[in-house]
């Protein structure tokens, strides 16, 4: 049963962000009663959820790549995968990357001024991650 913090007022959403801004900590319970939002409330909780990031990063965003290293032939059958073995999905399929190849691709990201990580299923025992932090504005 969710409660629905708050759910008759308007601007609802970005008092709550004033107020976590403010210290107030939510308790689990309100935390997931407010991951059901109203269709009509979503835009006004995005706005609520600006705000707070706002406040701590101002416009900054960071950007990701993932960079994949083996597609498609991974010997899971995991149901949700498009890299599953029983997946039918229409994609490119390709053995795992020569390590220059991903080292490449590594430089590229890093000179586009993006977060890389390098992976590959996660049935496989080798798994490479580069992470290079960057804020843009």
């Amino acid at each position: 049963m969710l409660k629905k913090w708050g759910r008759k007022k308007k601007g609802k959403w970005k008092q709550l962000a004033l107020e976590v801004l403010n210290g107030r900590e939510l308790k689990n319970e309100e935390t997931l009663d407010n991951l059901v939002v109203p269709d009509v409330e979503l835009l006004e909780l995005l706005n609520g959820a600006h705000t707070i990031h706002y406040h701590y990063f101002g416009n900054k965003v960071k950007l990701n790549k993932i960079i994949n290293t083996k597609s498609g032939l991974c010997p899971e059958n995991c149901g949700y995968c498009l890299q599953s073995s029983i997946s039918t999905a229409p994609i490119e399929k390709y053995r795992m990357m020569d390590k220059d190849s991903i080292l490449e691709g590594a430089k590229n990201a890093y000179q586009q001024r993006v977060s890389t990580i390098v992976s590959s299923p996660a049935a496989e025992v080798r798994v490479i991650k580069i992470s290079i932090q960057f804020y843009l504005q």
